[in-house]
This record gives C-alpha cells, structure tokens and sequence, in this order.
C-alpha cells in the first residue's frame, strides 16, 4: 500500500541488534507533484479521489507524544504501546466508522459514535486511529490522453468507471518491519504515522513475513504541532479535517505515459479548534 509512500526514502533503525525486537522507523525525504499541475512520463503523482473510504476508530487530543518523544525517532526508544495518560478523546467507535472522504471534499461528515468534549488543557499532539485499509479510486487524465482508473488490484485501467482498491497499510518500508513513520511534513507541524494491533501495540522487527507486518489492524497517526492549542471554556468546536485534494491517491507512470500503479497516497490531516 502506497499510503505513507512519502515515507518510502530515507530509513533509520531503531536497534539493529538482529538477535532482538527492534522498533523500526521510517522518515520522509521528498514530496510528489500533483498530478493536476503536470504529469510527468516515467514519474509518480498525487492525484485527488473519487473514492477515498477509510475506518475511524477514535479522535483525540494528547499533552504528550502517546508514542514518546523518542519513539518519534530520537536516541533509539523501545516504547511501543500507545500512552494514552495524557490524552483525551473526542471521538470514539469500538466498532469503527467507516466513510468515504471523498464525498465530502470541502464539506463536512457527522461521524457516528461517542462525541465527548475534550478536557480543559493545553494539547500538543491530536491523534486519529484508524482501520489500516483505504478504499480508492480516481479519474485522472495522464499524458497519453487516456483517462485512467483503479483496476481493483494495485493497476490502473481505461475502462470506466474502475474497480474499487481496497489498500492495506502493512509496512512503510521494507526488508524488516517498519511499524513507524516519522515526520512528515504538514502546514502545522509534522505527522507521524505507526502501525499496531488491535491493542495499539506496535508492531516490531519480528512481526515479519512475506515482507509485510504482520498482525497489522490499525494506523495510529500523531501530529506534532508547531504551535499548541488550548481547549477552555470557550471552545466551541474542534474539527479534524482529512487532506484527500491532489493527495489521496498516488499513481505511477511509464515513459509512454501510461499509468501503470494506483494506490492510496499519504495519509495526512489537520485540527480545527474553535
């Protein structure tokens, strides 16, 4: 799955001890172009879905790193159970709730579930748990003339209106299980990105085989905000609005400009506190 391919370049190791569990991370090195300003031949893009459905399990706001500052890819840390002791959710679904983004591009959606109001604090790093499966589809317009779509299965076709792809997040590099994904950049601050069971346990350099991790079930997404907020008394709204435009899906294209890959793109989002 190519959701946290930003992720995809520079690579460091937590412990490369290959006798013991290590707690792998990977760290962005690049962006793609989206597809609407210019498809380039022999290229990768970033493209805006016409299908975009994902799982939300919970919503929520935290003091501190839930991960730890270290497991955020700093001096080597083992932590690897999501801490929620500084954290307050605002939205929760045990049996989470499934919408399609897309269809809500420059809108809003009501999720079903608990809404609870966040205690009053000073909050650093909001964090959404999600199902680690996106559903995606697109239409884009590539160099050849050709309108391209997902085929179902990774591929793309011309046959309209395409095949609903059911992308599995399962590892964000490879050789190894790569459960982390550290400091993507966005408009507030950086993203991290970490894969974990059902139990928020991340998983590490033994859960491995066939080049994927192994007892993936959900993607914890933590942003590091430059600036800090405050919920008070006045708060009135908070909102977490998902990045899909030139974004959601990302392509890859031959010299001849046919789209040969399609997959979901990087996850990415922002808060709204109001």
């Amino acid at each position: 799955m190519r959701i946290l391919t930003i992720l995809t370049l520079a690579v460091f190791v937590l412990n490369t001890s290959p006798a013991l569990a290590a707690l792998n991370n990977g760290s962005p090195s690049g962006t793609l172009n989206a597809c609407s300003t210019g498809i380039a031949a022999g290229a990768s893009c970033r493209a805006t879905p016409t299908k975009y459905q994902v799982t939300i399990y919970e919503l929520g706001l935290c003091s501190e790193h839930p991960f730890g500052t270290n497991t955020a890819g700093v001096n080597g840390s083992t932590v690897s159970t999501m801490d929620k002791s500084t954290c307050s959710p605002a939205f929760t679904n045990t049996a989470g709730h499934t919408v399609d983004i897309a269809q809500f591009v420059n809108g809003s959606v009501d999720l079903v579930g608990t809404s609870t109001r966040p205690a009053n604090a000073t909050y650093g790093y909001p964090y959404i748990i999600l199902g680690n499966t996106f559903t995606v589809n697109t239409a884009v317009t590539s160099t050849d003339s050709n309108v391209y779509y997902s085929n179902g299965s990774g591929g793309a076709t011309t046959t309209s209106p395409g095949t609903d792809y059911a992308d599995q997040l399962t590892n964000f590099f490879g050789g190894s299980c790569y459960s982390g994904y550290i400091g993507a950049s966005i408009p507030i601050g950086t993203i991290d990105g970490f894969l974990t069971n059902n139990s928020l346990v991340r998983r590490d350099s033994t859960d491995f085989g066939g080049g994927e991790c192994t007892g993936v079930t959900r993607l914890v997404g933590v942003i590091n905000l430059t600036t800090p907020f405050s919920i008070t008394a006045q708060t009135k709204r908070l909102q977490f609005n998902f990045i899909v435009t030139d974004y959601g899906v990302e392509l890859d294209v031959n010299g001849a400009g046919v789209v040969t890959d399609m997959g979901s793109g990087p996850f990415s989002g922002s808060f709204v506190v109001e």
